[in-house]
Order: C-alpha cells, then structure tokens, then sequence
C-alpha cells in the first residue's frame, strides 16, 4: 500500500484494492518460486529475488493480466527515478547489536516507505 496504492480522490486514503493485492500476492510467490524459495525452510537459504525481480513477472503477466497497473507503478522503483535505492540487496547488517537508520537524504517519495520499514524492524 505504502509503495503502490494509488490515492483515493475522496477520502485521501491510499489502499490497494482487492484486485491488486491477489495479483500482487501470486506475482510475490512466483517471484520467490523462480529464485529457488518455495515453503520449504531448506531453501530459504537462497538469495531473496529483487525487486525487477517482480516487476518482471508483473509485466510478463505470468500470473493474469495486470489490469490494474501494477507493474507501471512499480516501474520508478526499478528503472525509474527512485530506482537506486532498489537495485541491489541490501548492504544493512540488521542483526546487528545496534542499527542506525538515516533517512535525511532519502527521496521525498521514499520517506513513508523508508519509516515503515524502519518501524517493522523495530
């Protein structure tokens, strides 16, 4: 929601609708089926996919057509203007005894995802 929903004209509120939440759901477990994760913990061992990692799958409509625009959406996080942040796996050792998030320079755009992360870490 905080990424891609888009905002409601009315009420202000941003909420993926039912729609794209099960196109987005199957498209997140096919992302992590062609990286080699599946349930099985013994996989889980495997590098996690990227985020054009699913872009990919949403815009080769692998699991249904993409009706709702997802895969636009998620493009300026992949190949777009706030694409850098997205490119790589992450360089943050989270398991460390102390984390410091910085979140100053981060993009306008990527603030609200930046905090929500920070915040489910926490």
């Amino acid at each position: 929601d905080v990424m891609l929903a888009e905002k409601d004209p009315i009420s202000g509120t941003r909420r993926l609708s039912n729609l794209e939440k099960g196109l987005l759901d199957k498209a997140v477990y096919e992302t992590y089926r062609r990286a080699g994760i599946t349930s099985d913990p013994r996989t889980h061992v495997q590098t996690p996919p990227l985020m054009r990692d699913l872009y990919r799958v949403l815009e080769a409509q692998v699991c249904g057509p993409d009706t709702t625009g997802l895969a636009p959406r998620l493009r300026r996080y992949v190949t777009g203007s706030l694409a850098g942040t997205f490119a790589g796996q992450t360089n943050v050792a989270l398991d460390a005894p102390v984390v410091c998030f910085d979140i100053h320079d981060l993009p306008k755009d990527l603030r609200p995802v930046a905090l929500f992360v920070i915040s489910e870490h926490v």
